[in-house]
């Protein structure tokens, strides 16, 4: 009798998982539930008008991070700013955090220090408080989880569902310079990256310390810009997928549009495309924005249009001359394998 092969994560991959996951858990018995499994954030209604968003993100060594490249005050840092991106791209504004730790006991203790050193740092520029958390021994890898609190007015609350056919797409900044330093650290594509000494530490910079767009998405609800929003941590055109799914809409994503690093482009230009496109760790935000608030989207974003959304389902990236590009590495996927 043939044996029955079992359905592997390699297959489904990360978002087949959570599918499965959203079915098993089904919805909340608890009343006060807006939004939950499927978004930057859950949100959770609080009082009249008000709103609380929920987040957590897992950093895994040699899974998001290498202990060769990375200081473990840069690996703190950025666990708590991919936190702060999910709460900026809903709209609204970071409280409080916990932090758990799954520590190897050969670490030493001032690195641990300096991880917890790089999270507090970075809890304070947003005012943050950091109020507990757990730790734990680790077998052979360090990791890192953060949750995090944040809240807004609920009419002010921006999900990836709502965007519309004839909307314009924006980002927030330049697209694929983290992705261009990690290539420098790691010592790789040397030409691409080639240039000023001065803008290599820039764009290392970018993939260390990311700066979530908490200004940039303050502006954004202040204004109303938004009818749609999602940060750009898996890379652009994995993103524009994600977010067209739950608003069930298409997208054109115009190549010589997308925001890139001038020396960058000049040096490679095909090479920084594809970071941009799909390599992800930019924490810029991407959003749909109505035909009437267009204008200004520009004056605030100047360089931020990219692209509009379309009817249908299909995300098709255009060159100069309107002729689709086909790519096949599209953003990072955990799990997926094929």
């Amino acid at each position: 009798m043939a044996q029955v092969k079992k359905l592997t994560l390699g297959r489904i991959g990360e978002f087949g998982l959570i599918q499965r996951a959203t079915r098993i858990f089904g919805r909340p018995a608890r009343p006060g539930l807006i939004k939950g499994i499927g978004d930057d954030t859950a949100v959770v209604k609080v009082g009249h008008n008000k709103a609380l968003v929920f987040t957590t993100d897992m950093l895994i060594e040699d899974i998001h991070f290498s202990l060769k490249y990375e200081g473990f005050f840069d690996i703190g840092w950025k666990a708590l700013a991919v936190n702060i991106s999910d709460v900026a791209s809903m709209g609204a504004t970071p409280t409080w955090g916990v932090i758990s730790v799954g520590v190897p006991v050969g670490i030493p203790v001032d690195s641990v220090d300096k991880l917890a050193q790089g999270v507090a740092i970075l809890a304070r520029k947003h005012r943050i408080g950091i109020i507990g958390g757990d730790t734990v021994k680790s077998p052979d890898r360090l990791v890192v989880n953060i949750a995090l609190l944040g809240d807004a007015a609920e009419k002010d609350i921006i999900y990836r569902q709502g965007a519309q056919p004839g909307e314009a797409l924006f980002v927030t900044g330049r697209i694929g310079e983290a992705a261009a330093g990690l290539e420098i650290i790691r010592g790789g594509q040397r030409s691409a990256v080639s240039g000023q000494q001065k803008n290599k530490k820039y764009l290392i910079h970018r993939y260390l310390r990311p700066e979530p767009r908490i200004k940039e998405s303050i502006l954004i609800v202040k204004n109303q810009l938004a009818s749609s929003m999602i940060d750009i941590s898996d890379g652009l055109h994995l993103s524009v997928k994600l977010l067209c799914a739950q608003s069930k809409v298409g997208a054109n994503i115009y190549l010589n549009k997308i925001p890139l690093n001038n020396q960058l482009s000049t040096i490679n230009y095909q090479q920084a495309l594809q970071w941009a496109l799909s390599g992800g760790e930019d924490y810029e935000l991407l959003f749909t924005v109505p035909r009437q608030k267009v204008k200004k989207a520009l004056e605030l974003f100047p360089h931020g249009w990219i692209g509009k959304v379309t009817t249908g389902s299909a995300i098709k990236i255009l060159d100069q001359s309107g002729r689709e590009i086909t790519t096949r590495n599209t953003g990072y996927e955990h799990f997926k394998t094929a």
